[in-house]
């Protein structure tokens, strides 16, 4: 998808979020939600596959969700965090910041589960599937419970969660809580249909497998 299909589409991503987070008003007001949360923003969680195309990609769907009034809470490795802040602008506090602008962003990082040393590209940035589906999976939801959804004064608890489909615990956690889960592939729609068909072609016999251990 081209970024002006993507600046075409995010506004309305960002109103069908404020619909439906308008449509849960009235469980708010029911509940005993100050009345002052329920005047806040919904604040988005935005969780991307630690490498560093997602990260990119999700990072541009991060800025355009905050053009529309959304606060977004940005969640990324402790090891992606890392080079953000040592190789980028992002997060440094000047003026050419990227999103120093924008007060409702922020970031919060979490182990990927791999060493420190690990060098997290090649053939062993596959590495990174396991590691988050065993190690990260649990911290994340823990995280989520102790820090209350990333609630605050200025802030109200996560209110929506996008990520990518591979992390299915986040939709998952989405789903127990009942937060609106929305699933964002940061490859292209072509890559996303040619995954899907894989074990179709193996079937067909149009790719060779020549080690079971690859299928797993």
């Amino acid at each position: 998808m081209s970024r002006e299909a993507v600046k075409k589409l995010s506004p309305m991503l960002g109103e069908a979020i404020k619909i439906a987070d308008s449509q849960d008003g009235r469980r708010l007001k029911e509940s005993r939600v100050p009345c002052r949360e329920r005047l806040l923003p919904p604040n988005v969680l935005i969780f991307s596959l630690p490498v560093q195309g997602h990260v990119n990609s999700m990072l541009k769907l991060a800025e355009l969700l905050c053009v529309s009034g959304l606060d977004i809470t940005f969640m990324v490795s402790d090891f992606s965090h890392s080079r953000l802040l040592k190789h980028s602008r992002l997060l440094k506090h000047t003026t050419a910041s990227r999103f120093e602008r924008y007060a409702g962003f922020s970031f919060q990082s979490i182990s990927d589960g791999l060493f420190d040393d690990h060098p997290r590209a090649g053939e062993q940035v596959m590495d990174i599937l396991p590691s988050t589906k065993n190690i990260t999976g649990p911290l994340f939801k823990q995280m989520m419970l102790e820090k209350n959804l990333f609630a605050s004064e200025s802030r109200r608890p996560i209110t929506c969660i996008i990520a990518e489909e591979v992390l299915s615990f986040a939709g998952d956690f989405a789903e127990e809580k009942g937060i609106l889960r929305i699933y964002f592939h940061t490859i292209s729609a072509c890559s996303v249909w040619a995954y899907k068909r894989i074990p179709e072609l193996i079937e067909a016999g149009e790719i060779s497998v020549k080690c079971v251990h690859f299928l797993s």
